[in-house]
């Protein structure tokens, strides 16, 4: 019997691949995951015994859903089997692309859900977007627009005091208020004859977070009523700059669109020659608690003499895991940044601003609860020159060692008891492993509640569909390891499971800050 629901493709497609395959040949296909299965089992109900076919088809789904047969062993497999059982020979691709004429005939030939053809990717967005002002516009709440003004003076004022770090909490509004300052700043030099065009760099270490930044420059651009003259904002990142003729832009931008804002990685641009560039007039570097990295600091020190660099963060005082030297992170940054800007309107510590937002309705009151697992988690102490990939290894081996199952059995059993207590709970569980992120939602699905997995190997079209679904209610438990940290938008979260374990301040408030966005901001 499968876990899914009569009225979801996966249970017809578990049906169909139990038909089709051996319990054997299910379990080759699963892998790792049958074998931890196992072992959770072995912990709840006290038996040991090979899971069935049904867990074993069910497991194969959850791990992979709509991408299942894009493993071409898999397809092998399923060929050989229809062929066994009816003597039909099927065409098995040799390379699979979802959505396509091969992918449908395989699949419809297959007897499973057209949904395993996978889903195309969506149609992608030019490298270069032309924006026109305005349309409708939602204004700045009083403590974004002292945090715009300050912003404002450091971009207006001479080398070096010309450099900040930005900051407000996860869920506040950084991008929004940075963005705005941009507008009115860059509007500001054209319109007094300072500049004959203005060009901004945008630096964010993702993709979802570049394509984030886009999105808010085109919503601003397109809104606000003040505006009077065009964008044009360039993708340069991953294949984008491929199609990406800076050349033509450059030409565009001395005629019809004076404001050019080019959104990258910081490998992306650093990676640029910029013999023939016009004058860069400000660069903002997005999660700016990364800025003392090697590729920003040579950002910086190559264009910082005659641009602005403004940095934005929710964590402006990153601290060391270094005991002996738990603020070099924050002296670092200091240096590079030389000012902070804060909505002081709000209160002059960082906990009366966080309450001043609590009480405005823009972030939520979290409440939290600790769940006892009886594991102590230890870590050998760092040496003092500890660079950020040492940092990273405490994280893996933390992480190993929180990956057991009796760990995983009572995160599950206060995972259920929350959905039994708050029936419209929209829940956002961190695993310490993708296998753990998998288990989860396939042991979730098997206790007969919705839920689903993404990792960073889920394709981006198949992870954009069941986000869409879990902000939407179709699923209540969203499982992942550290895929959603970032770019990740889901202001009605109601719970965040913290069952990864980090020594990093900055990854922890990032990971808790997804279930922050308050009643004010849609949360």
């Amino acid at each position: 019997m499968t876990c899914f629901r009569p009225d979801e493709w996966q249970y017809a497609a578990s049906e169909r691949l139990q038909d089709l395959l051996s319990a054997a040949q299910l379990r080759r296909l699963v892998g790792d995951f049958e074998r931890t299965l196992r072992a959770d089992r072995r912990a709840e109900t006290g038996q040991d015994r090979p899971s069935n076919l049904a867990e074993l088809a069910d497991a194969l789904l959850i791990a992979h859903d709509v991408d299942l047969l894009a493993n071409k062993q898999l397809r092998k497999t399923l060929g050989n089997a229809i062929n066994s059982h009816s003597g039909e020979r099927i065409s098995n691709p040799k390379a699979w692309y979802p959505g396509k004429h091969a992918a449908h005939r395989f699949v419809a030939a297959a007897g499973l859900p057209v949904e395993l053809a996978g889903r195309r990717s969506r149609e992608r967005p030019g490298s270069l977007v032309r924006v026109a002002p305005p349309a409708a516009y939602r204004s700045l709440k009083t403590y974004q627009r002292e945090v715009r003004d300050q912003m404002l003076a450091r971009l207006n004022a001479s080398a070096p005091d010309n450099r900040a770090m930005v900051s407000l909490p996860t869920g506040a509004g950084k991008t929004k208020v940075a963005v705005e300052c941009l507008h009115r700043w860059a509007h500001d030099l054209l319109e007094e004859g300072a500049a004959a065009h203005t060009v901004l760099v945008w630096l964010a270490h993702t993709e979802e977070l570049c394509e984030q930044a886009v999105e808010c420059f085109e919503d601003v651009w397109c809104s606000h009523p003040a505006g009077t003259i065009p964008l044009a904002v360039a993708r340069n990142w991953g294949s984008y700059r491929q199609s990406l003729n800076l050349e033509e832009i450059f030409d565009n931008l001395r005629t019809d669109n004076p404001i050019l804002v080019l959104v990258s990685t910081p490998q992306a641009f650093s990676n640029d020659s910029f013999e023939n560039w016009p004058a860069i007039n400000a660069i903002v570097i997005d999660e700016a608690h990364r800025a003392a990295a090697p590729t920003y600091k040579a950002i910086i020190a190559q264009h910082g003499t005659k641009a602005a660099v403004i940095g934005l963060t929710a964590t402006p005082d990153r601290r060391e895991f270094d005991q002996a030297q738990p603020l070099a992170g924050t002296e670092e940054l200091r240096a590079l940044f030389r000012n902070l800007v804060l909505p002081q309107q709000l209160g002059e510590e960082a906990a009366q601003r966080l309450e001043a937002l609590q009480q405005m309705g823009v972030l939520s009151r979290p409440v939290s609860r600790t769940v006892r697992t009886g594991l102590t988690l230890n870590v050998r102490e760092s040496p003092g020159d500890a660079d950020h990939q040492q940092v990273l290894n405490f994280d893996q081996e933390l992480q190993q060692a929180a990956d057991q199952t009796r760990r995983r059995r009572l995160v599950i059993e206060t995972l259920l008891q929350t959905l039994e207590e708050s029936p419209n709970a929209r829940v956002l569980y961190f695993g310490p492993s993708v296998l753990d992120a998998e288990l989860v939602a396939f042991m979730l699905r098997v206790k007969g509640r919705r839920a689903a997995a993404v990792s960073g190997s889920t394709r981006v079209a198949t992870r954009r569909s069941i986000i869409a679904d879990f902000k939407s209610g179709r699923i209540d438990v969203l499982c992942n390891c550290e895929v959603l940290t970032t770019g990740f938008d889901a202001p009605t979260v109601t719970h965040v499971f913290m069952a990864r374990p980090t020594i990093s301040q900055v990854l922890y408030e990032q990971m808790v800050g997804r279930g922050l966005r308050g009643p004010e901001f849609g949360g």
